[in-house]
């Protein structure tokens, strides 16, 4: 793990979705900073570009090949602009960026995986758009698709079913039906796609101070086969201590399954030196 981290000290992730699909606060939460805390923005040559006067809510004026981070951080993002025009030009843009950034010789200089994220407070689930992206395949960089504002969906969901108040029986019912909305309008829409994504995850409330998203983190590290990859993840996320945990007993499981394999190798190979006697 420590030359991993001596040759790779980041993990580069490029983050694609509509405007105001909440983008900038999955960044803020997983690098654990507040809401008004500004990213710190270089240029594809690694040249400070700007900070303060940074901004993703200047849709369009961005670029992919910027290079975002925060104070403290170990990831490096990349955003995609909004896709809600589905420009040809656009995503031919974007593959090509994924593409090139797949093919660094550099691990560190590498994209490392991808956040798709689909914001569930539109009337329009998903457009053609958003579903063209995984018409193509991502040169193996694992992506995990992120549905924001899932509560948005249960607040219309309760609306539809005219639950006038919230009780144990009624939130099972809401639940129930976004759960069934969720997996037809949403979920397997993308999954029937030619390269549907590694995984997938919901996120809610995240405009909440005290809400942060683990599961996001392990939910990227279920998406990335590479040991050493998957491990620079768990290292360099800071919200979710349990994956740490998580990772280290698997370590020792894998390690210990190791062992005992060596151990049995070798008896086995003492056993087949013995001479017996006739």
């Amino acid at each position: 793990m420590s030359k991993i981290r001596a040759t790779c000290p980041v993990f580069r992730v490029l983050i694609i979705g509509r405007a105001n699909a909440g983008k900038t606060t999955i960044l803020q939460k997983v690098c654990n900073v507040d809401k008004d805390t500004e990213p710190v923005v270089y240029d594809a040559d690694g040249n400070k570009v700007f900070s303060l006067s940074y901004c993703w809510r200047q849709r369009g004026r961005h670029d992919i090949t910027n290079q975002i981070t925060y104070s403290g951080s170990r990831f490096i993002f990349h955003d995609s602009r909004g896709i809600e025009a589905g420009s040809v030009n656009e995503f031919q843009t974007i593959h090509n960026f994924i593409r090139e950034r797949a093919s660094r010789p550099s691990l560190a200089e590498r994209l490392h995986a991808i956040w798709f994220c689909v914001s569930m407070d539109n009337m329009r689930p998903l457009v053609e758009a958003e579903l063209a992206f995984f018409n193509k395949d991502t040169a193996d960089v694992p992506v995990v698709v992120v549905f924001t504002k899932y509560d948005a969906l249960l607040d219309r969901v309760a609306n539809d079913l005219d639950i006038i108040e919230m009780t144990e029986q009624s939130q099972a019912d809401v639940d129930k039906a976004a759960e069934a909305r969720y997996q037809e309008h949403y979920c397997s829409r993308i999954m029937k796609t030619v390269n549907p994504p590694k995984a997938t995850v919901r996120l809610q409330r995240m405009d909440k101070a005290e809400t942060q998203c683990p599961e996001l983190s392990e939910q990227t590290a279920v998406a990335i086969d590479d040991l050493s990859l998957r491990q620079l993840f768990v290292y360099v996320q800071q919200n979710n201590i349990h994956l740490c945990m998580q990772e280290a007993a698997r370590q020792v499981h894998v390690l210990s399954h190791i062992w005992f394999l060596s151990v049995n190798s070798d008896l086995e190979c003492q056993h087949n030196q013995i001479v017996y006697p006739q």
